[in-house]
């Protein structure tokens, strides 16, 4: 980290695992490149203005792509009452191959290509100084790029669309997930 000015501190960090499967087909090389800027607001206020780059490389097999993402976020750490916090996260992704190789069949040929928004609130509460309540929600919405389907001559609008979603896992999603956790 390094003072840039005041209280603001720019943040560089990199993250490299390597990992050996016994089937040697799941070994891989995964390195996450961090930087950011941590913004002090008050003493107890933050925000964050960031960039990763995810590189995931699986050398002992030809059956999946390598996977790279792009993800540009924002965070703000408030301090609300003396027992309260509050983190608030936006992130946008650009992601290009398989994260999770093992989640598909070998046999099918994806366009994992897209864009993906998430956005993550966790609030944090301290109940008599011996129990933390934490309570978290994160919405993610992915969305993939264009479906390569080219239709010409006779073929044209015979495949139903859920043909395509059977073949193609290029269709996105939409994910919400709640938790509540309590520590004593």
């Amino acid at each position: 980290q390094k003072p840039i000015k005041g209280n603001i501190k720019f943040h560089l960090s990199n993250e490299f695992r390597a990992r050996r499967s016994s089937t040697q087909r799941y070994s891989y090389y995964r390195n996450i490149f961090d930087a950011y800027i941590n913004l002090p607001f008050t003493s107890k206020d933050r925000g964050y203005i960031g960039f990763q780059n995810w590189n995931k490389s699986y050398p002992k097999t030809t059956d999946y792509r390598e996977y790279s993402s792009n993800r540009f976020y924002l965070k703000l750490n408030l301090q609300l009452t003396r027992t309260t916090k509050l983190g608030v996260k936006f992130e946008f992704q650009q992601h290009e191959g398989n994260l999770y190789p093992g989640s598909a069949a070998p046999d099918l040929v994806y366009d994992l290509d897209g864009n993906r928004y998430s956005f993550q609130t966790i609030i944090d509460k301290f109940i008599n100084r011996k129990i933390l309540l934490s309570f978290a929600y994160r919405f993610e919405n992915d969305i993939p790029a264009d479906v390569d389907n080219e239709q010409t001559g006779e073929e044209l609008g015979d495949e139903e669309i859920e043909d395509l979603l059977a073949e193609d896992s290029d269709f996105g999603y939409l994910k919400n997930q709640l938790s509540l956790s309590a520590l004593y």
